[in-house]
């Protein structure tokens, strides 16, 4: 309530109410006035009809606000987690919003408050007190180990900050805050020791030199030590650095060994490296060292060359080459060699009289393959590459 002697009536023929309200009223609150009717009259002795409701004369008392977000490079709050390298470039902005016709514009606390048991902490004096407020309001507080190093890990904070400054000589205050984020700058240390890493279709001459033809594989790898993760941890692996694909653990009972789901890696085209690491949800790494990890994916098959056109007796040689190292096969016309023909069925033949194989260690060199012990007949060579190809 406020008594008559807080009200005056003045100006241009009494026209202006003035209400001085005996205690200030806080900034940044909403406030109505009422009027009981009969208490203002005009000069001809009409009684004022009053307000009566919280509606038709409503105000805010004059405040500062300001945005508070989580800057810096490389720095991204919206997943609602700071990780360890965040951290390290982190830094407070803000633009406050509403300063026209206000001075003396200054940030009297930054609070950063845990919501789940985290040490509570104040920006120290020296460096809130550095902080230059621009003319469009703009604002930073910089990254400093002395905020940065006590925030606790695994705990969420908001950021509040505080504003003061003057309007037409009275006070006014403000503040603004962040969406909670947790500070999350741990994870598993580094796992000694080598791992080892192999690749599911493995195809080629040989089954284990990561030379493939096949673009979608399981990878696995079998660890020097017993990997235990956290339950926002994950063991990924890579084919190309850029996109990471999940492993689970097959063995519980040593830990030691982990795999992707099948056919769940592709692979990028010609010679590369897997690599691996565990990240968790804030996006904290610690990157795992692979012995024997390079790999080649070749697609494209190797061109042949018969040297030899000649009829050529079953106890002499002919003369062959490719474009590629691998294996050639000198392979007789009743034999169906086609597009689902493997090289393990291309080895089965060769065991028999219809035939021959000879292995290419120099691309584009002629290479003797023996026509010894085959059928008379007609005959093609194939030549499959070390990808199997």
């Amino acid at each position: 309530s406020i008594l008559g002697n807080n009200i005056t009536i003045g100006g241009v023929d009494n026209r202006t109410l003035t209400i001085n309200p005996s205690a200030d009223l806080e900034s940044n609150k909403s406030y109505y006035i009422e009027i009981a009717a009969g208490v203002l009259t005009d000069v001809a002795g009409n009684d004022f009809a009053g307000i009566n409701n919280a509606t038709d004369w409503t105000f805010s008392a004059a405040s500062l606000s300001t945005t508070v977000v989580w800057s810096g490079t490389d720095v991204d709050a919206t997943d609602s987690y700071i990780n360890a390298n965040e951290l390290a470039t982190a830094t407070i902005t803000g633009k406050i919003a509403n300063q026209s016709n206000a001075s003396d514009v200054s940030i009297t606390e930054i609070k950063f408050i845990s919501g789940n048991g985290g040490t509570q902490h104040i920006v120290g004096d020296a460096l809130k007190n550095a902080i230059s407020i621009d003319t469009d309001g703009n604002w930073t507080l910089v990254n400093d180990a002395s905020w940065t190093s006590v925030l606790d890990s695994d705990k969420a904070y908001i950021v509040q900050v505080t504003l003061s400054g003057t309007l037409l000589g009275n006070a006014m205050n403000g503040l603004g805050q962040t969406s909670s984020v947790t500070i999350d700058n741990t994870i598993i240390g580094t796992l000694t020791g080598t791992h080892t890493v192999t690749i599911s279709n493995d195809a080629g001459i040989l089954d284990n030199d990561r030379i493939t033809n096949d673009s979608v594989v399981k990878v696995s790898l079998t660890l020097a030590n017993a990997l235990t993760l956290s339950a926002d941890e994950t063991l990924q692996v890579s084919a190309d650095g850029i996109n990471w694909v999940a492993t689970t653990n097959t063995d519980t009972n040593t830990n030691t060994t982990w795999a992707t789901a099948d056919d769940a890696v592709t692979l990028a085209t010609g010679a590369n490296t897997l690599t691996a690491r565990v990240i968790d949800t804030a996006g904290n790494v610690t990157v795992l060292a692979l012995s024997d990890n390079d790999y080649t994916l070749d697609t494209a098959g190797s061109s042949a060359t018969l040297n030899t056109t000649v009829a050529t007796k079953n106890t002499g040689n002919i003369s062959v080459q490719s474009s590629e190292t691998g294996t050639a096969y000198l392979v007789h016309s009743s034999i169906t060699v086609n597009a689902n023909t493997t090289q393990a069925n291309l080895d089965a033949f060769a065991l028999a009289d219809k035939v021959n194989k000879v292995t290419i260690a120099t691309v584009d060199t002629a290479t003797d393959l023996a026509a010894t012990d085959l059928v008379d007949g007609e005959y093609k060579v194939y030549t499959v590459d070390i990808a199997g190809n």
